[in-house]
């Protein structure tokens, strides 16, 4: 299959070699790319620090690696020990097991910081004030908008060479749809087959009448395996 990533650079890059030993081909064309934000990390004490995102730690993360992480998914596990954490890191799947994890494991009035994007759903913050934790955040990166696509994405689109779209959040889900409009490729777009990482990624694209197909567990590989089940004929 020829599949569309819309996702940011160096992790559109990683699936694309997942996808070619597959002998899937990948055309790149990013709708968001991920920037460090240069914040300052907060000096004083936590008793855990919380990170849904890989992207999360800045070159300052190291003087938080002894204080037990509560993240979502493995490649955040990876980034935590690239940065040398030293504590326990307890992984969930996604942010409603991660919640649980809080709920199970920490205590009213714990001081926790959340190393956060700037563009955020509310659950963990929610979560954590119902849970009566003593929450911080800081913003250590944040996702730029793209609202074009490459040209080569673009020409492969509009010469139907395209059989796929991969999309892996709600905002860039939205955002592929805005392209799309903007570029007058809406016809091209409806033909192909999308593939979603959650019920929350394929809303919008559902509601826009995309056939759309969605990852039964959100991660990569269930992701990927989908493309077997629903592939063409």
């Amino acid at each position: 299959m020829r599949i569309l990533l819309t996702r940011a650079k160096a992790d559109a890059e990683r699936t694309a070699t997942k996808l070619a030993a597959l002998e899937h081909q990948a055309i790149i064309s990013p709708v968001l790319e991920v920037l460090a934000t240069s914040v300052a990390l907060p000096s004083g004490s936590f008793d855990a620090i919380i990170a849904t995102s890989a992207h999360a730690f800045t070159t300052g993360a190291r003087s938080l690696a002894n204080i037990p992480l509560y993240a979502v998914g493995e490649r955040t596990r990876e980034a935590a020990e690239r940065a040398a954490w030293s504590a326990p890191i307890h992984i969930a799947d996604n942010a409603e097991t991660l919640i649980a994890l809080l709920r199970s494991d920490l205590r009213r009035g714990q001081h926790v910081l959340y190393l956060a994007g700037r563009d955020r759903k509310p659950d963990i913050e929610a979560a954590a004030q119902a849970i009566g934790l003593d929450l911080d955040f800081i913003e250590t990166y944040a996702a730029r908008e793209i609202l074009s696509l490459r040209d080569e994405a673009e020409r492969a689109l509009r010469d139907g060479e395209l059989d796929a779209v991969l999309h892996y959040s709600r905002r860039s889900a939205e955002l592929f749809i805005a392209v799309m409009k903007r570029a007058e490729l809406w016809e091209e777009a409806a033909r192909l087959r999308h593939y979603a990482l959650s019920d929350d990624v394929a809303e919008p694209l559902a509601a826009h009448g995309f056939r759309t197909f969605v990852a039964e567990e959100p991660s990569e590989d269930h992701l990927v395996a989908l493309l077997r089940e629903a592939a063409p004929d």
